[in-house]
């Protein structure tokens, strides 16, 4: 669903003449930085045969998260107010009670949501803004104190403004062209 008009034109003229390209991509996702919609454009002109997958593997069935996105997807209005499930909204109007609030869902509420919580793996939190006291700077450093605090165990980078500790969950959201394509596999190595 990322590919635009330009890269797609690129890549068909690269094909040698009689081979078949398949293309895997998901409609729902955004579309391209770039101009166009091309994979929602190819599947809307019915010339091309699709298949669509409708089960996600990620959540369980019964899961509000699975409920809610198939209903967004269908125009519908999501399930918002069953706080024992998975997806549910709550609203603050103030800052401090926005922060607040997270915090006491990370320290609280979600390890007793699920058995084996992990929340590296199983959380993840999105802010509209960098800065303020519901930006990223600012949560980030909250939440490391209730799930990261130091240690002696621990190893610590200090960068600035920021404290990265051994453990940490990391996201790299900005490309980085020095580095050699070989050794990006994955793991790290």
């Amino acid at each position: 669903s990322m590919i635009d008009i330009l890269l797609m034109n690129s890549l068909l003229k690269a094909l040698a003449p009689g081979a078949k390209l398949i293309l895997v991509g998901d409609v729902d996702q955004l579309p391209s930085v770039g101009p166009g919609n091309v994979l929602r454009d190819m599947i809307e002109s019915k010339v091309i045969t699709t298949v669509r997958l409708r089960h996600i593997y990620r959540q369980a069935d019964e899961s509000l998260i699975t409920v809610n996105a198939h209903r967004i997807n269908d125009g519908e209005m999501p399930f918002l107010n069953d706080r024992d499930k998975d997806f549910f909204f709550i609203q603050k109007n103030a800052n401090h009670e926005i922060v607040d609030e997270i915090l006491d869902l990370i320290k609280n509420r979600l390890p007793f949501f699920k058995d084996g919580f992990d929340p590296i793996k199983d959380m993840q939190i999105l802010s509209p803004t960098r800065k303020g006291e519901i930006g990223i700077y600012n949560l980030n450093k909250r939440i490391q104190e209730i799930l990261n605090p130091p240690s002696k165990d621990k190893a610590e980078r200090d960068l600035k403004d920021f404290i990265f500790r051994e453990g940490d969950k990391v996201m790299q959201i900005k490309n980085n062209y020095n580095l050699e394509w070989t050794k990006i596999n994955g793991s790290g190595e």
